[in-house]
């Protein structure tokens, strides 16, 4: 068999897998970071936020450490393996969002929209080093496009719409940590 029908030969159900369950964490990663501005209108009138307070949530409490944790984060991934710190970041992210959810005032907001930032940092990234290094080159475009469908089209906004924010948040974060175990588990039983 040549490389080239190789590389043309249908998907395996190991890779099949891998690109559902990275799909699936994209999405919880998508859901938390979105979740402060789908919800912002509810949450400023229940934690009597300014609106300033609100904008350093979804800015800085989120981005300062997402953007500046991603590529040290990406390189522990290179050394100590992408599952591991894949599945760990959605356990992070998961479990900061459902403190968003417990949350009583801005600064215990703040902080945990911080963590989430920090989880969220180890994840895209990663995911991308894994595609690439489980999936053949042939396939590989397809492959990170379909990891990289744009999340929001599922349905999270008028989902999210629906529930007030400490459900969606708790649940989410509840949601997602189950599903970085089974992430994580799927993610070993794929590593060749």
């Amino acid at each position: 068999m040549t490389s080239e029908a190789a590389t043309s030969s249908p998907r395996s159900t190991s890779e099949r897998r891998l690109l559902a369950l990275l799909f699936l964490a994209y999405l919880l990663n998508f859901l938390d970071r979105q979740i402060l501005a789908i919800l912002k209108i509810p949450i400023k009138a229940e934690l009597g936020l300014t609106d300033t307070q609100l904008g350093l949530m979804g800015g800085i409490a989120f981005a300062a450490l997402y953007s500046t944790l991603a590529i040290p984060l990406a390189r522990l991934a290179d050394r100590r393996g992408r599952v591991k710190v894949i599945a760990g970041s959605v356990a992070v992210w998961s479990a900061a969002t459902a403190v968003c959810g417990a949350a009583t005032g801005f600064a215990s907001l703040f902080v945990a929209r911080m963590v989430v930032g920090i989880g969220e940092a180890g994840g895209v990234a990663p995911s991308h080093a894994l595609i690439a290094d489980r999936v053949p080159p042939g396939r590989r475009a397809r492959a990170g496009g379909v990891f990289a469908r744009h999340p929001g089209r599922v349905g999270a906004r008028p989902a999210a719409r629906r529930m007030d924010r400490q459900r969606t948040q708790l649940a989410l974060g509840v949601w997602a940590g189950r599903s970085g175990r089974t992430t994580a588990g799927a993610g070993a039983a794929t590593s060749g």
